[in-house]
């Protein structure tokens, strides 16, 4: 008995040892699957894919969110033999009756793996069972701290098998080693999420600032008085720049159902012509755009139809996208930007294109706002300078000329007349009255408008001013150079009233003015030692003269500290128009 209880011993001590074995050579596999990635996805399969070999059953499973109150549920991953596949493989739900309730019931309270098999006394779910063929199960509750619990589970399908308690045992730390693993590829998960949205809100901030950058550019070109045609050039030079793109164009749609190439930018391509005029009709990104008002794509220029396409493919541009410009609430034109690469434009580069020219509407309507009055106020100006010209004209050719020769007679007469007439002194009395009422009419017809200044230019009609000055001034003007009629009646309105202002409020002992014509722009400067103070806001007559320099493009700057003279710089475009 005693060599049989040794033999019992050592057996029992060899079966202990290869259990032991079995356990830690198992777990060291399970270990290995659940390092061996750090993508959740790839290690669960890798586990379930260790556990079947290790248990040599037929179907490993992780079943996820497992919630007694819901209609059905889903595999979230399995491996199973080949003959026997499962719900993940088939791609089907499992519907939660009343069985398969009390069993997730049975297995999310217990502490311990949930055996269903025959010396169990626990009935498997017939509908599972019967559909994918399980004979025998056991399943534990998963927990990981920062997600809801899953299920792990083995299935045999050839039998109906028994677990043992050592099976039991490393299948319960297989689901504790889980849930650790879980926690961990959760949190790298969790946190490549989080890194991957602060890069997205990176990138859609920098797409913003960007966005807001340029428009800021453009508005302060606005806000400085740039000229429209300038205005549109930045447009569209920014729009390339935002969007990477090779060359845009920005073309204004007219009531003939035509588009007009309005400003443009590249930085490969050849440019359209500025100026040029088109069909807006076609298959092409600025008809697509008239037609429907929404942003449009086209990834193959060679399949696209109409004069306008067939231009930009003659330009190398491959695929273009374009969104609306939209001022005041209708369609105002359309940014078109076209690639010379290879490459398509990808999807949806519309559509950032249009994320920016919805903020350019109300740019471009104070741009052409702008150019409007700017506009206008020049004819306005203009018209004036007509009418003090004609009416200065008329004066001098039919008033004053018809006083002159009334002057010459009465004259003629008071000479016919005997000394000791008794109305020679009153004759003398009118023709000395006439002659200065003449000398009045002359200036009065000087101020309207000075016929020097149509005659013989800015330049003597400056010098003119100087003279009738009744503070001495210091001229530095070209010789000769005759200047666009509007820049001349400005720049003389503007050193006349000067030199009023200077005569009547400054108390100054001298004036200088200068006038220099150069990179287009005619530069004039006046200033006096007088008192200062001046102020254009108090109706010192310098209003109406920024006004007409405004109204030519020009620019008037008033510095007249007090005690310290004052100085008037303008500046005025020396092109026409």
């Amino acid at each position: 008995m005693g060599t049989v209880v040794d033999v019992t011993e050592r057996k029992r001590a060899e079966e202990e040892h290869q259990a032991q074995l079995w356990f830690f050579e198992s777990m060291d596999a399970i270990n290995r699957a659940m390092q061996g990635t750090s993508h959740l996805e790839q290690m669960m399969s890798d586990v379930l894919e260790v556990v079947l070999a290790i248990f040599g059953c037929d179907r490993a499973s992780l079943i996820y969110r497992c919630d007694s109150e819901v209609a059905s549920h889903r595999v979230r991953m399995e491996r199973t033999r080949p003959e026997y596949i499962g719900a993940f493989g088939l791609g089907v739900e499992i519907p939660d009756d009343a069985e398969v309730a009390g069993a997730f019931r049975s297995v999310l309270t217990s502490g311990s793996p949930v055996r269903f098999d025959p010396e169990s006394k626990r009935a498997l779910p017939s509908a599972p069972a019967d559909k994918f063929n399980i004979k025998s199960m056991i399943a534990m509750a998963v927990f990981p701290k920062i997600d809801k619990p899953y299920i792990f589970a083995l299935n045999q399908c050839s039998h109906a098998r028994v677990w043992t308690p050592p099976e039991e045992k490393l299948f319960q730390e297989i689901g504790r080693r889980l849930a650790d693993a879980l926690d961990t590829l959760l949190m790298f998960r969790n946190l490549r999420e989080a890194q991957r949205m602060v890069e997205a809100s990176r990138d859609e901030l920098r797409v913003l600032a960007d966005e807001q950058a340029a428009l800021r550019r453009v508005a302060m070109l606005v806000a400085r008085g740039v000229p429209p045609d300038d205005v549109f050039t930045a447009v569209a030079e920014e729009v390339g720049r935002l969007v990477s793109i090779d060359s845009t164009a920005m073309l204004r749609y007219a009531a003939d159902g035509t588009a007009a190439m309005i400003a443009g930018w590249t930085e490969t391509a050849v440019d359209l012509p500025v100026g040029a005029r088109f069909p807006a009709e076609g298959e092409n990104v600025t008809a697509l755009v008239l037609r429907t008002q929404r942003p449009a794509l086209i990834k193959d220029y060679a399949n696209a139809t109409g004069e306008l396409a067939a231009r930009m493919r003659q330009t190398g541009i491959r695929s273009a996208a374009g969104a609306p410009i939209v001022v005041d609430g209708r369609l105002w034109g359309v940014i078109v930007a076209g690639s010379i690469q290879p490459e398509p434009l990808p999807a949806g580069a519309e559509l950032r294109i249009a994320e920016f020219t919805e903020l350019l509407g109300t740019a471009i309507a104070n741009a052409d706002s702008r150019a409007e009055l700017t506009a206008s106020r020049a004819r306005i100006v203009t018209a004036a300078d007509e009418t003090r010209r004609r009416i200065e004209r008329d004066l001098h050719d039919g008033v004053q000329q018809r006083l002159v020769s009334l002057g010459l007679e009465l004259r003629t007469v008071q000479g016919a007349m005997p000394p000791d007439d008794q109305f020679r002194a009153q004759l003398t009395h009118t023709v000395s009255g006439l002659a200065g009422a003449l000398d009045d009419l002359v200036e009065i017809s000087r101020g309207i408008h000075p016929a020097i200044l149509s005659r013989g230019g800015l330049t003597l009609a400056l010098k003119a001013l100087a003279r009738r000055s009744a503070v001495p001034v210091n001229l530095e003007v070209p010789a000769g150079t005759r200047l666009p009629a509007p820049v001349e009646v400005a720049a003389y309105y503007v050193v006349s009233e000067a030199l009023t202002n200077t005569t009547k409020h400054a108390h100054a002992s001298a004036v200088h003015v200068a006038i220099e014509a150069r990179n287009g722009v005619l530069e004039l400067s006046i200033r006096d030692d007088g008192s200062g103070g001046a102020d254009p806001t108090r109706g010192s007559g310098l209003i109406g003269l920024t006004d007409r320099v405004h109204a030519l493009g020009g620019t008037f700057e008033v510095a007249s500290p007090v005690g310290h003279g004052t100085t008037l710089l303008v500046t005025l475009p020396l092109a026409e128009g």
